[in-house]
């Protein structure tokens, strides 16, 4: 007899019906044709796993910091970080960090539409236009197309934002 694996959608669905308690472990063993003591074990995992689901800003303040640390100790110290205000980078982990290293932290206005819409815009076309169109084998071939990109971007592509100009051209004309 083989075992049945259950996806995390399935096992979360489970566990949401049997704390509504609307139906006995049993009945819902029955609907869903598994074990009361699966749903039990379950439910048990769910709830020692709930509190987690509040400290996720403080596990990517962890990730962020160590990240920061990693590209400081290969670049050095920035005077300046930007961020936006999500929490990872307003929990005091990273704020503090960030400060005690003497980097001045500069925040972009929270929920504002256009806080990252140039960049936005930037990424998708990079993803349609390049990487959805030539997927990359590994790191460095993304590296390659990346490059390959940016300088179409810059010295061919023709930019509706400025006239369908080349940005290069631009750039030459008033540097």
């Amino acid at each position: 007899m083989t075992r049945r694996k259950f996806t995390p959608k399935f096992k979360t669905k489970v566990v949401l019906e049997a704390l509504k308690e609307r139906h006995s472990l049993a009945e819902l063993a029955q609907k869903y044709e598994i074990h009361p003591t699966q749903i039990s074990a379950w439910k048990r995992d769910f709830l020692d796993g709930a509190e987690q689901v509040f400290e996720s800003g403080r596990k990517d303040a962890q990730w962020c910091r160590e990240t920061l640390e990693e590209a400081i100790g290969e670049h050095g110290t920035p005077e300046i970080l930007n961020t936006d205000q999500g929490s990872q980078f307003t929990a005091e982990e990273f704020a503090n960090y960030v400060l005690g290293q003497g980097i001045r932290l500069s925040m972009d206005g929270k929920g504002r539409a256009t806080d990252n819409a140039f960049i936005e815009r930037l990424w998708r076309n990079v993803k349609y236009e390049k990487i959805y169109l030539n997927p990359p084998r590994d790191g460095m071939d993304l590296y390659l197309l990346l490059a390959e990109y940016f300088d179409y971007y810059n010295h061919e592509r023709r930019h509706q934002s400025i006239d369908y100009e080349r940005p290069i051209d631009l750039f030459k004309r008033v540097a």
